[in-house]
């Protein structure tokens, strides 16, 4: 199992964003003591984020805080793949055709 730091180093690569560029995210989410050295020190678990800052990295992943913290080990979007490729071909068409209207609804 990862730990947190881990995650969020992942995490944030995987969105090809520098330290600094996500402490700049997290200060418009509201998080205005997340500096590029705060992010520098959860990456190296040299300490963890107040409950706040916690809550607003997993909205801006979009992720839970129980994946951040090691507590589960698939992100929902992983999750979601998973689900489906458990599906019948009749159930992932189901599936492809709800999602559409569901992005038709938001657009």
């Amino acid at each position: 199992m990862s730990n947190f730091g881990a995650r969020l180093k992942k995490l944030r690569q995987e969105n090809f964003l520098t330290q600094d560029e996500l402490a700049r995210e997290l200060e418009k989410l509201g998080c205005n003591t997340t500096t590029k050295c705060a992010i520098s020190q959860y990456e190296n678990n040299k300490r963890l984020p107040e409950a706040k800052t916690l809550v607003n990295i997993a909205k801006f992943f979009n992720v839970s805080i129980d994946y951040l913290l090691g507590n589960e080990d698939l992100t929902e979007e992983e999750k979601f793949l998973w689900l489906y490729r458990q599906l019948s071909e009749k159930g992932k068409a189901m599936v492809v055709a709800y999602a559409s209207a569901l992005k038709d609804m938001n657009t």
